[in-house]
Formats: structure tokens, sequence, C-alpha cells
């Protein structure tokens, strides 16, 4: 009994430890072998130094910002605290925001801004029509595959799949499993495609060899027997395999 305990008691080592974390993370992989262990690990290494190095820069610029300009920083404190930003610029610089507004030189600048805001929120706005379009469509085609027999389960499984997909994308994270998954499916239509191909090929051959076999069973002495005044009837000449190959098409 003390030894089962003590055995329960000893430390994961690193490695256990380690996979733990990557199985966690990423429940639908297996990390069967350390190929696979070691390059997920090389992948999500890759990622964090990417995001680290992006996260550098954009501290670099900010540093930068507050050094040249020291009143945006309390500007930008006050907008993370949840300040209104008009109202904390107006308490901020008063009138220079009118003055700003009023400023005959920046008037095409600012209506140049305008329009592109104002094209922006066109373009978004039709973009949620096409959304609410698509995803009706999406629904109806979930509720068909539910009534073939896929569970919900499978559906959320596959969703949730293809999302992260569609998210790593975005953020150029493309994993090797990812590129794995995707060649195999679309390799999958090929296979079929294929496979049916050469059924239908062993079909005709084998309805090419059902029809040379029973010419060779014809091949009888019963010619005698319809001759014409007592003159063997002549026999017609045999199709040849290409005949026969035709026929069976």
């Amino acid at each position: 009994m003390a030894e089962t305990i003590n055995e329960q008691e000893q430390p994961k080592s690193k490695r256990d430890l380690a996979l733990e974390r990557l199985r966690g993370r990423y429940p639908e992989e297996s990390f069967d072998d350390d190929e696979a262990i070691y390059g997920r690990m090389m992948d999500d290494y890759d990622a964090n130094e990417k995001e680290l190095g992006e996260l550098r820069e954009n501290t670099d610029k900010l540093t930068t910002l507050f050094n040249e300009n020291p009143e945006w920083a309390g500007y930008l404190t006050d907008m993370a605290n949840g300040r209104n930003p008009v109202t904390a610029y107006i308490q901020r610089y008063g009138d220079s925001l009118r003055d700003m507004l009023d400023d005959p030189d920046k008037q095409e600048e600012y209506a140049n801004a305008q329009k592109e805001y104002m094209a922006k929120v066109a373009k978004e706005a039709e973009y949620e029509k096409e959304y609410e379009q698509n995803l009706e469509q999406t629904l109806t085609m979930l509720d068909e595959l539910e009534s073939e027999g896929v569970s919900s389960e499978q559906i959320d499984k596959a969703f949730e799949r293809i999302q992260l997909l569609a998210q790593n994308a975005i953020m150029g994270k493309i994993s090797r499993e990812d590129i794995e998954l995707m060649s195999g499916a679309l390799n999958h239509d090929k296979d079929v495609a294929a496979a049916a191909h050469e059924g239908r090929v062993a079909g005709r051959n084998e309805k090419i060899d059902m029809q040379l076999r029973k010419a060779k069973r014809g091949d009888g002495t019963a010619a005698a027997m319809g001759g014409r005044n007592g003159v063997p009837e002549r026999r017609r000449q045999s199709n040849s395999i290409f005949d026969t190959a035709r026929e069976a098409l």
C-alpha cells in the first residue's frame, strides 16, 4: 500500500508535464511520437516569437510617441480608464479642438476623411447584410446535415476547427497539421473519383470476359443441322475481341 502511495506522489517528468500542456491546448492532436511533439513545440515557439516581435515593435512606437508628445500619454491613459475620448480631449485642450475644425487649410482634408468614413460605414452595412444571408444558408445546410444523421456534436467540432483554421490563416499562423488536414480533404475527392473510375473499368472488363466466354462456348457441331439442300450452312464469323468490347460498353 505504501509503495502505491509513493508511486502516486512521485513528481512528473518535464516531458510528461510538457505533454499535458500540449494535449490540453491541442486536444485534437495525438502527440504519439517525438516528431509530432517537437513539431508542435516549434510551431508554438515561432508563433510566440512573432507575437513578441510585434509587441516590441508596438511598444517602441508608443514609447517614441510619448517621448515626442508627452501630453498624449495622459490622453491615452484617460481613454484606457474608460473616459469619453471627446470629453477628455476638450478638458485637456479646450477651444483648440474648435480651432482645428475651423481651420480653412484643413477643410479639404476633413471632407476627404468624412467621405472615407461614410464609405467604410456603407461597406460594413453591406458586409453585415451579406453575413446574414450567408448565415441563413449555412443554418439551413446544417439542418440538412442533422437530418441526414450527422450529430450536432460532430457539427460543432467541425465548425470549431474551421474557425480555428480561419483565425490562424488571418494571423499567418499555419501549422503542419493544418496543411496535412486540408491536403487529406482535397485528396479524398480525388481518391473517391479514382476508385469510381477503377470500378467502372473493372465492370467493363468483367463484361468483356463474359462475352468472350459465351463466344467460345458457341463453337459446336450444330452447323450441319440447318443447311439448305444438304449443304451445311456457313457458320457466321465470330466477332473480334474489339467488337465484343464495343458491345460490352
